[in-house]
């Protein structure tokens, strides 16, 4: 019986000393829940991140108070295996022609296409995933209770190699949209004025 008291109480410390270590490797750790719609008060953007199968099109609606260092979040669209025409469909029912978006800018031809159906749609010019990620740990974020994707994203997003400053890649589809449009934002309003897109505006 000590034996198996002694081994359940090693398990029970390296599970312990494994969420501990979860926690530290956190990307984002200061973020919390509003129960309250989106203040459309703020200027605000669309963040777009493009998937297929298994990854979602994730779409997240995003406004940043520079001064008070807040960005808040409301996701909007997370879906996979859509077409072409299925999201841009998709896309008509959660935000309006004339919403800036900034999206993902690995799907070119799919962005002039979504452009093409009349869309407010700029690539990102994607910086090092590190650096968007140190100007965000500035900032806390709050987003709505009905971003239950992002909530999870948030949660279990961690650093696959924090000292070579790589993130992991799965569970990132609104954390990536987040980063599009908050950079966007944060570097409009305040002393980054270098364009995060590849257009002007």
């Amino acid at each position: 019986e000590k034996i198996m008291a002694i081994r359940n109480q090693r398990i029970e410390f390296r599970y312990i000393k494994n969420q501990l270590d979860r926690m530290n490797e956190k990307i984002k750790k200061e973020f919390v829940v509003c129960y309250s719609e989106f203040d459309d008060s703020l200027p605000y953007v669309i963040g777009l991140d493009f998937g297929f199968n298994p990854d979602p099109d994730a779409m997240v609606k995003v406004a940043v108070d520079n001064k008070n260092k807040i960005i808040y979040a409301k996701e909007l669209m997370y879906k996979d295996s859509q077409g072409t025409s299925t999201l841009i469909q998709a896309m008509g029912e959660v935000v309006s022609k004339k919403d800036k978006i900034i999206a993902d800018s690995a799907e070119k031809r799919l962005i002039n296409d979504i452009r093409n159906s009349g869309f407010n749609i700029h690539s990102v010019s994607k910086n090092r995933i590190i650096d968007d990620l140190k100007i965000m740990d500035d900032f806390k974020i709050v987003y709505t209770d009905d971003s239950f994707n992002l909530r999870k994203e948030l949660n279990n997003y961690c650093w696959s190699d924090k000292k070579a400053g790589v993130p992991i890649d799965a569970l990132n589809h609104v954390c990536d949209g987040l980063r599009y449009a908050s950079m966007y934002l944060i570097k409009l309003g305040s002393k980054y004025t270098r364009s995060t897109t590849t257009e002007a505006f």
